[in-house]
């Protein structure tokens, strides 16, 4: 409803109406118009605030997005308690200037604006991650850290992105933490971890690797470790391990698919729901996750994937995964 058209509709109510509902007319009306008011400055001011703190010292790129550029910072490591909302407030501002001092060798003004150079920079994946007092928390990877390793060994750019929102929604890219617990770790008390503040837990890690009855059993036992014997001690040393879980399931994808294939990054979400992860609600999951893919995909960008892309570290781990393939799951394929 339009000004005018609510202007008319009270001058007929007050027409038709006594003294006491008149007042409340008006005082709705008033209320009404001062909440709208009220919104449009807020929104005013945010705007106006944004391209303050965003300055015009390197020339601002004309097509950003705060809520990007957010979730740019996250992605490496960089702490704002409110996340991605879209306003470029005091947090933000703090991890963009926390992030331009990290990577002065790219020669980025820290000023906490953000122009073409920081955009850059942030966009580029060899740019430093936060240190660990601007960690989100203790033990979790970002995305892009996560999808550069894949991609390392996998070399497939729609799998590894499938992988990882598979590992965001299993975990959010926590190497260290358990699920699966309370009623189905009781059920399965005789496998399950007793693990502070959580009770009786069976899965684990990035992927969640289910240490009752799934995958988490494959993974200890390529370690050497038995689920039944072991201690809990060398079990955890297994299941919190970033490195153990990566190098385990890329040898486990290369073993169940041709990793050359060419597929859309839906098509990878739902092989990977279905032949890996294989949960109770396979088309929910799928669902979920292929949303959450687009949105690491748009944070990977097509620069991400270049075959130039080296970590000697993980070269090494595509070396242990091609004689994985070749003797099978064992402790002595990753040794």
């Amino acid at each position: 409803m339009s000004d005018l058209e609510r202007r008319k509709s009270l001058i007929r109510l007050f027409k038709t109406s006594s003294i006491e509902e008149s007042v409340e007319s008006i005082f709705n009306f008033v209320s009404s118009e001062f909440e709208s008011f009220k919104t449009k400055i807020e929104k005013l001011r945010d705007n106006v605030l944004s391209k303050i703190e965003f300055g015009d010292r390197d020339d601002p790129p004309k097509d950003y997005s705060i809520e990007r550029i957010q979730r740019l910072l996250l992605d490496k490591g960089y702490f704002m308690p409110a996340g991605a909302d879209g306003i470029f407030g005091k947090q933000t501002k703090r991890a963009v200037l926390a992030f331009q001092k990290n990577n002065q060798e790219l020669n980025l003004t820290a000023d906490g604006s953000v122009g073409q150079k920081t955009l850059a920079a942030l966009e580029d994946f060899s740019s430093k991650e936060a240190p660990s007092s601007y960690r989100t928390t203790s033990g979790q990877t970002g995305s892009i850290q996560l999808y550069n390793d894949l991609y390392s060994v996998l070399k497939n750019k729609n799998l590894c992105i499938a992988m990882v929102a598979n590992a965001k929604e299993e975990s959010n890219l926590k190497p260290d933490i358990a699920g699966d617990c309370d009623d189905y770790g009781k059920k399965h008390a005789d496998r399950a971890i007793d693990i502070s503040g959580k009770g009786l837990c069976c899965s684990f890690g990035l992927w969640q690797f289910n240490i009752c009855g799934g995958l988490g059993i494959s993974l200890l036992k390529a370690y050497g470790v038995d689920v039944d014997n072991s201690t809990v001690e060398e079990k955890m040393e297994v299941l919190s391990s970033y490195d153990k879980q990566l190098e385990f399931m890329t040898a486990y994808v290369q073993r169940k698919t041709d990793v050359s294939q060419e597929k859309s990054i839906a098509e990878w979400v739902k092989w990977f729901v279905e032949k890996v992860e294989r949960p109770r609600h396979p088309v929910e999951s799928t669902r979920k996750r292929t949303e959450v893919a687009m949105g690491i995909a748009d944070l990977v960008g097509p620069k991400m994937a270049a075959d130039s892309y080296s970590n000697s570290r993980f070269e090494k781990l595509y070396n242990l995964n091609k004689l994985c393939l070749t003797k099978g799951l064992s402790k002595k394929s990753f040794s």
